[in-house]
Parts: structure tokens; C-alpha cells; sequence
């Protein structure tokens, strides 16, 4: 018995220390910070002096639904960097855009990690002639569905014996002008529209991550 009871006693004390042991040093692993990234040397080449880096500051996310993982849109807060022409170091964890007053956005992207120099050359486009495409290509959508309807119902006008003979033929004649120019109008706004998309190009290969 004068045996039995130091050695039990020890086994309990080393059950302990082995189950106490690693959670303590899990815990003091889960609380270490990350190391921190080294800043990203960025120079911003543009073709529109109101061309400006803007990091994301914040996104708010809008469900519409008790579920968190259905978010339905978002509202992003940016905050500019710096105006091209310009070289600027950055933080590699946040997200950044090149946008401007009066241009449209760039999509979304980071940076890389390894701290590496990155050259950026952005096209610009006009939120004038983004807006004016969109306009110009519903205008000529409208044009080309009425034009079509009016040709589509000649016939049936024709079959019916409605109207003159001249009242018909102005309703194709019409018709077919009507197409011929939605689709113009048509073809200018989609020209309009993809012409006036902003573009970042790297000049190193490992530039971005889109």
C-alpha cells in the first residue's frame, strides 16, 4: 500500500500534465499573430490624368433573408491611394480598383504577397460613353422589335384587306426602315459600350491575382 498510493499519484499527475500540456500551447499558437506582409511597390501608368488606385476600406453585404450565406448584393467603400502618374507602396491584404471621377471602375484585385514591384497600365473608359452605349443599345433594341412588328403585320393586314394597298406598303416601307436603323443605333451603342470598359494589364506575368 505505501507503494501504491505515490504511484498512482503520479500517474495521475503525468494524465494531467499530458492533457493540460497541448491545449495550453494550441491556445498560445491560436492567439500568435500573422506575420506581417511587406508592403507591394505599385507605379500606375494611365491614359487619363484622373486615374486613381482606391483601396477597399469596408463591404457590407445585404441578405434580404435570415440566412448569412445568402447575400444578395454589396456595398464596397473605397478610399484612393494615389493619382496616376504615381508609385506608391501598398498593403497586399487588401482588395484595390482603379477608378476615377467620371470613369468606370476596374474590377477588383489583389496584389501579390512576395512584396515585388508591380507595373500597372490602366485604359480608361468614360462613364459618358458607358451610359450613352447602354442608352444607344436599348434605343436600337426597340427600333429593331418595332420595326420587325410592323413588317410581320403587312401580311396580315394584306389578308384582311385592311387598309389601302398604299397604307400597307408604307407600314413595310416603314418597317424596314425602322430595322435598318435600330440596328445601327443598335451597333453604335454596343461599340460605345465595350469601348468604354476599364482595363489593368501588368507588366510582370505574376502581377495579379483577378
Amino acid at each position: 500500500m505505501s507503494f501504491s498510493r505515490p504511484i498512482g499519484a503520479f500517474l495521475v499527475t503525468c494524465i494531467l500534465v499530458s492533457s493540460v500540456a497541448p491545449r495550453a500551447f494550441a491556445d498560445d499558437a491560436a492567439r500568435a499573430p500573422d506575420a506581417p506582409l511587406a508592403p507591394v511597390r505599385v507605379v500606375l501608368r494611365a491614359d487619363s490624368p484622373r486615374a486613381t488606385i482606391e483601396k477597399r476600406a469596408s463591404l457590407e453585404t445585404y441578405a434580404g433573408l435570415p440566412i448569412k450565406d445568402a447575400a444578395i448584393f454589396g456595398i464596397s467603400t473605397w478610399t484612393p491611394e494615389c493619382t496616376a502618374p504615381c508609385d506608391v507602396k501598398l498593403d497586399p491584404k487588401y482588395t484595390y480598383r482603379v477608378a476615377g471621377e467620371g470613369l468606370v471602375p476596374s474590377d477588383s484585385f489583389v496584389l501579390p504577397h512576395d512584396g515585388g514591384p508591380v507595373v500597372m497600365d490602366a485604359r480608361m473608359g468614360t462613364a459618358v460613353g458607358r451610359l450613352g452605349g447602354v442608352g444607344l443599345s436599348a434605343l436600337g433594341a426597340g427600333g429593331l422589335v418595332l420595326g420587325a412588328t410592323a413588317m410581320a403585320v403587312t401580311p396580315i393586314l394584306a389578308n384582311d384587306d385592311v387598309g389601302t394597298s398604299a397604307v400597307r406598303t408604307g407600314v413595310l416601307a416603314s418597317g424596314v426602315a425602322v430595322t435598318a436603323l435600330g440596328a445601327i443605333v443598335l451597333g453604335a451603342g454596343i461599340w460605345l459600350w465595350t469601348h468604354n470598359e476599364t482595363t489593368v494589364r501588368s507588366e510582370a506575368a505574376r502581377g495579379f491575382v483577378f
